[in-house]
């Protein structure tokens, strides 16, 4: 982890306005569930801007999830709650701004309570925050006013390449619904498999507990409710359908022990499934 601070006096030259008080970045590789959290208060501008990791924001009342690519501004004196997790690679770039022209961020200081953004080019935003932080590294006379010049191109590039924010009554970002919903058609293709669900949030990359509650919220339950909704679907299908035993139907649907799957079908459906294939040939007598 390091952190870089660089002192503002009366005599160093800015350009565009822009008073760098801090620059800094974060990267580390943790173990699941730790989480690096904040509550603070600022006078100043703060940035923050994730490369790659996960976590999560309260904007207003409600948490949103962070995720790779995403940008956070903080106004001065606005309360910052934010927590960052550490299941998974954690880089993150931040700058402290003593002030910030209003032509620069034009459109995006001026959306109400707007914190949280994603950012079409990250790969640019990373490379201007690779450059100041070189440049903070030199600690040279010149330090404050090549940081002004670089945090000027660092706002022009934000302003440039930001989507639109989330906002307090909104959920979730785009992206994050688009991933989910992924996820989610993973799990209809590969319901048989016994993939656990650890695996499945990796891939988006957020935190299990995060990801599993994201889930439920966009899909409408957890991910494995969801792969058992489907297994049982199937399995009503083929005891239906056909005539093999219902061992081999468990298996089928992706359970080795059949008498766990009776459990869980009884549970889901209110029937053993022996009880709900006699049931349907009963129908079709009728």
């Amino acid at each position: 982890m390091g952190e870089f601070f660089i002192p503002i006096t009366q005599e160093a030259p800015t350009l565009f306005g822009c008073n760098v008080v801090c620059i800094g970045s974060s990267t580390e590789n943790g173990i699941e569930s730790s989480i690096v959290s904040c509550y603070q208060h600022r006078s100043d501008y703060q940035i923050i801007f994730v490369n790659k990791g996960s976590g999560r924001i309260m904007i207003g009342d409600r948490y949103f999830p962070i995720e790779s690519g995403n940008l956070i501004l903080f106004r001065p004196h606005q309360y910052q709650r934010y927590d960052f997790f550490r299941s998974s690679e954690l880089d993150l770039r931040w700058i402290y701004l003593e002030s910030i022209p209003e032509n620069f961020l034009d459109g995006i200081l001026n959306i109400p309570d707007a914190t949280l953004f994603s950012i079409k080019k990250s790969e640019i935003i990373c490379n201007d925050f690779d450059i100041a932080l070189a440049i903070a590294h030199e600690k040279s006379k010149h330090t404050s006013l090549l940081l002004s010049l670089y945090a000027g191109i660092l706002l022009t590039h934000i302003a440039d390449f930001t989507i639109l924010p989330i906002k307090p009554g909104e959920k979730f970002t785009p992206s994050t619904e688009f991933k989910i919903k992924m996820i989610a058609s993973e799990i209809e293709k590969d319901f048989a498999m016994n993939v656990h669900i650890k695996e499945y949030a990796s891939r988006i990359p957020m935190n299990t507990g995060y990801f599993i509650e994201t889930f439920r919220q966009i899909i409408g339950e957890t991910p494995l409710s969801y792969r058992i909704s489907l297994r049982i679907s199937r399995a009503k299908e083929l005891l239906s359908s056909s005539n093999i035993s219902v061992r081999n139907v468990a298996l089928s649907v992706g359970y080795v022990d059949a008498l766990y799957f009776s459990k869980i079908f009884k549970a889901t459906v209110g029937m053993s499934p022996l009880a709900y294939r006699k049931s349907l040939s009963r129908t079709v007598r009728l």
